[in-house]
């Protein structure tokens, strides 16, 4: 939906989300004064598995059970070669572009990402957070569901649990704190695992025995300091103590990657320069071109139709974004019929017109019911000819 008023609480919604999706294994200021490194203990809960966990242990999958499935990719029913074009099976290339193409070219897959800290701030007290999120993706149509979830100093005070969902070209955002957002959208998830690839760089080394990771038989691969990339994620990383890629020999695609650090973490905390300690980063890839459901969230239902509103809508009202006080959507009506529509039916509501302010393709209206206040913006874009609406609750 192509207004400003959407985009700015799009990115108050992703705000944690973006945060983590940069900054990954990231930090304050390297040049504080770090305690020494906790000991390594099992974080809470929510946390995903450590780095150590039995390969052959498959990841929780999504409440919501699986009920349709993509459409075959012929693609993807061929083997793909055991790593990257420029790798082999005993070197795999951290830099070639084609690193995720095997995940671009299977039908559907799920995977889960974690993030998790343990360690001290300044004043040595013990400081934990995490955050997961969990996802379903199919190529064909394309369509992606994320959930996240926020624990410890990760959880920030508004946005500890967040639902994405992209499908049938249309997006939907919804929190519990701030509602739902909706609307016509091109692809662009929180958490793409592509973006693994700014983290990491140069010549990984096979590990031998193979291992059967996620239901299926993997190459190994090693990380280590020198494949820590020289990017902004990384640059307050003091030590990557192990990490791991999982390569499935079938189709060539990762479907686990682990990442034990030590560092400052500039995600948690309001003064995470002087919050140091154990940094955990696990990604795992399952159900490799299995069947996925991914539909509108309930909470969205109402708006992704232009159906039930707390506040009336033209019937073809489309791009709906709805928050509490707060609602905006596109009409093809013009700014003079959609101004005459609403003082009919907020009449009709009880609402009574107390202002109102009309110009060729603009018009502001005000209403009042019970002590509250309404304003009405109408505008219509004189090159689309599309009028926007948008309704916000008067805060005295």
């Amino acid at each position: 939906m192509p207004t400003r008023t959407r985009h700015f609480f799009l990115a108050v919604a992703l705000l944690v989300v973006s945060a983590l999706a940069c900054a990954t294994l990231t930090g304050g200021d390297p040049a504080a004064t770090a305690p020494p490194p906790p000991a390594g203990e099992t974080l809470d809960e929510t946390a995903p598995a450590p780095a150590n966990e039995s390969p052959s242990e498959q990841p929780e999958q999504p409440d919501t059970p699986p009920t349709s499935e993509p459409e075959a990719n012929e693609s993807a029913q061929e083997p793909a070669p055991p790593a990257p074009s420029g790798s082999s099976p005993d070197v795999l290339d951290l830099d070639d572009p084609a690193l995720f193409q095997p995940l671009e070219n299977l039908n559907s897959y799920n995977f889960t990402w974690g993030y998790t800290f343990e360690g001290s701030d300044e004043n040595n007290n013990p400081v934990r957070g995490a955050v997961t999120v969990e996802a379903q993706h199919a190529s064909n149509p394309l369509a992606e569901w994320q959930v996240m979830e926020a624990s410890g100093l990760a959880a920030d005070d508004n946005l500890v649990s967040f639902t994405y969902v992209y499908l049938e070209g249309n997006e939907y955002i919804y929190t519990p704190e701030f509602g739902c957002i909706s609307g016509a959208a091109e692809f662009d998830p929180p958490f793409q695992l592509a973006e693994l690839q700014d983290l990491f760089s140069g010549q990984a080394q096979r590990l031998t025995p193979d291992e059967t990771v996620n239901g299926v038989d993997t190459y190994v691969y090693a990380l280590d300091n020198n494949n820590l990339k020289d990017s902004e994620p990384n640059e307050n990383i003091q030590e990557l103590v192990e990490g791991r890629i999982y390569i499935d020999k079938a189709t060539g695609a990762i479907v686990r990657l682990t990442a034990q650090a030590i560092g400052y973490s500039g995600v948690l905390g309001e003064n995470e320069t002087n919050v140091f300690g154990d940094l955990t980063m696990e990604v795992n890839v399952t159900n490799l071109n299995g069947p996925v459901d991914i539909r509108v969230p309930d909470e969205c239902e109402a708006g992704a139709t232009g159906g039930d509103s707390a506040y009336p809508m033209t019937e073809d009202a489309a791009n709906v974004a709805s928050l509490p006080g707060l609602l905006t959507y596109e009409t093809g009506m013009s700014a003079e019929e959609v101004a005459e529509f609403y003082k009919t039916a907020m009449a009709d509501a009880g609402w009574t017109l107390t202002d109102e302010i009309s110009f060729a393709g603009l018009a502001t209206q005000t209403y009042a019911k019970d002590g509250q206040e309404l304003s009405v913006t109408i505008a219509t874009d004189d090159e689309t000819g599309v009028t926007t609406v948008l309704i916000v609750e008067v805060q005295e």
